[in-house]
């Protein structure tokens, strides 16, 4: 597995290349209008990843991503438009097919990268309270 920044050492939680083209084309286009990306987007998605399966506070991100405020702005934004829910699904749905594939139904190997936490974002039934309040993204409640 390669990362999309040669110079940053590996993450656990980093995708892999098979998991990154099966969310790529769920990726929301560059907009039209303002400045054009200058951030690779598979850094931002691996930032957000790190930050899920870590559980660190959005300063904390490391150094070696993308500025964290970049990062949240990029996190926020596809969490109010639902790109956070359809890249889990993808990922799922992957692995999921991967699996289904091989014969397997049960746990896979440490070997297989299928087998990493996906972490991305609670289904959306977990994103509200009982009273249709937000649940705070900084605590995310496990996947059902």
């Amino acid at each position: 597995m390669q990362t999309s920044n040669p110079r940053r050492p590996t993450y656990p939680s980093d995708l892999s290349d098979a998991q990154w083209r099966s969310i790529a084309p769920t990726i929301p286009p560059e907009r039209d209008l303002g400045r054009h990306r200058s951030t690779n987007v598979r850094e931002i998605v691996n930032g957000i990843n790190y930050r899920w399966s870590t559980g660190c506070v959005w300063r904390m991100l490391p150094h070696d991503f993308p500025p964290w405020g970049t990062v949240y702005t990029y996190f926020h934004r596809w969490q109010q438009d639902g790109t956070l829910k359809e890249l889990r699904d993808a990922l799922l749905a992957g692995r999921i097919e991967s699996r289904s594939a091989r014969g397997q139904t049960g746990t896979t190997s440490d070997s297989d990268h299928s087998s990493r936490p996906i972490p991305f974002a609670p289904s959306t039934d977990d994103t509200t309270t009982e009273n249709n309040q937000p649940v705070s993204d900084q605590f995310p409640v496990p996947a059902a």
